[in-house]
């Protein structure tokens, strides 16, 4: 079985910000890779408490080996674009997803294997409110 959710994570409303402002297909342009890479980040780790538990220098060496595990290539896909109907993910979407996907996975590769990433992490998240800091429990 696969899962294929286009519609949240890369298409979003599926319009095209030239036809439908603000439309959200405006987000696989590559050159907005730099500009907007924080909050594309953002997008993706919405949830503060796991954030807070996960994105931190205990954990950073198993952040960065699980992230460099990641299947990220574009066959794995094209595997699954043969299994779906082509309403649900057409030539042309596919098209235009290989074209992002390939400079934004390796903008993140480069972001995550960066030695300040443990530090600008955080701060990128925290800055949108997603990240929580964990408290420590003292003993009374």
């Amino acid at each position: 079985m696969w899962f294929v959710d286009h519609d949240k994570s890369l298409w979003g409303d599926g319009l095209s910000p030239k036809e439908h402002p603000p439309g959200d297909l405006g987000r696989l342009d590559t050159e907005t890779l730099d500009r907007k890479f924080e909050d594309y980040v953002g997008d993706y780790l919405a949830f503060a408490e796991a954030n807070a538990l996960v994105f931190n220098p205990q954990n950073w060496e198993i952040v960065v080996k699980e992230f460099q595990m990641l299947p990220l290539d574009l066959d794995v896909l094209a595997q699954a674009q043969k299994m779906l109907p082509s309403s649900w993910l057409s030539d042309d979407q596919f098209s235009k997803m290989k074209s992002f996907l390939l400079p934004w996975w390796k903008r993140l590769r480069n972001f995550i294997e960066n030695e300040n990433a443990v530090n600008q992490l955080p701060t990128m998240l925290e800055r949108r409110g997603l990240l929580t800091r964990v408290r420590s429990r003292r003993r009374v």
